[in-house]
């Protein structure tokens, strides 16, 4: 099984436990994110028009056609800009996993006492701050 394990800093394992509970099989997925990273290593960054022409990336082709597919407007220019979205969120969280990785292996612990985290315990409050009005 494809993997990426961003620990939750970008939306990919909200958008893939959707696509998974949806029941729709025929739209777009994780191995599909699997074949556009396959077919953005083999044919270049941002070569999309190549990858949806290759015979051997045709998965990707398959959630825009027909009922219940991915509905999106403009032909191929909307195809193109939905795989480039969906490429820079997978490259987002590649960097993400790549981080805490780095992290991991450098045993990097965060300060509580670093003003960047006093910043970040008053920005968690603020929702409750204004739920309570």
């Amino acid at each position: 099984v494809f993997n990426i394990c961003d620990r939750g800093f970008t939306e990919l394992h909200n958008i893939w436990r959707e696509e998974h509970f949806s029941g729709n099989t025929s739209i777009w997925s994780r191995l599909h994110d699997y074949w556009l990273l396959v077919g953005g290593i083999h044919h270049g960054y941002g070569r999309w028009q190549d990858i949806i022409n290759d015979y051997r990336f045709n998965i990707l082709n398959e959630p825009f056609g027909g009922d219940r597919r991915l509905e999106i407007s403009g032909g191929v220019v909307g195809k193109i800009k939905f795989m480039s979205r969906r490429f820079k969120l997978l490259e987002q969280a590649l960097v993400a996993e790549a981080q805490v990785n780095r992290a991991v292996e450098l045993s990097i612990q965060q300060n509580p006492n670093h003003p960047v985290m006093s910043l970040n315990a008053r920005l968690t409050s603020m929702p409750l701050l204004t739920e309570s009005y």
